[in-house]
C-alpha cells in the first residue's frame, strides 16, 4: 500500500518516553484503519494494530505501556478511541464517545509527540 508523506505526517507519529518501546514509531494509516509499529532505524514494520475508522492522532502514555488513538472517521465522523496495549502488542478496547464525533486534539500528561512544524519534524513535550 502506498502512502504519501503528508498523509503519514498528518496521521501523527508518536514516540514513547524512555521505556521498553521508546525506540519505535507509531504511524496511523487512515485508509487501512490500522496503526503500524515501525523501527526508526531502518523503517522496518515490526507490528500492526487494527483500529476504528480513520485513525487520526496517537498519544502514548508516559510509561510507554499503552497508546490512545482517535478514530476520526472518513465519509462520516468517527466517534471512538482505540486503546492499544504496546507491551502485549494488541488493541485492548474501543471507547465509544456517543454523539461526540471526529475526536481531535486529545492529550495525555507527559506525552511526547512528533508534529510537523514547517518542514522538519520536531519532538515536543506536552
Amino acid at each position: 500500500m502506498r502512502f504519501s508523506i503528508p498523509i503519514l505526517l498528518s496521521a501523527i507519529l508518536a514516540l514513547a518516553s524512555r521505556s521498553a518501546h521508546a525506540d519505535e514509531l507509531l504511524v496511523g494509516n487512515k485508509s487501512a484503519d490500522t496503526v503500524w509499529r515501525l523501527s526508526p532505524v531502518d523503517g522496518r514494520k515490526t507490528g500492526e494494530f487494527r483500529t476504528g475508522d480513520g485513525p487520526h492522532e496517537i498519544a502514548v502514555a508516559a510509561n510507554g505501556r499503552f497508546a490512545l488513538v482517535s478514530n476520526y472517521g472518513r465519509e462520516t465522523s468517527g466517534n471512538t478511541l482505540s486503546v492499544l496495549d504496546l507491551v502485549g502488542g494488541r488493541p485492548t478496547r474501543r471507547i465509544d464517545l456517543g454523539e461526540h464525533g471526529a475526536p481531535h486534539g486529545k492529550a495525555l500528561p507527559s506525552v511526547r509527540t512528533a508534529r510537523r512544524s514547517g518542514s522538519p519534524i520536531a519532538r515536543t513535550e506536552r
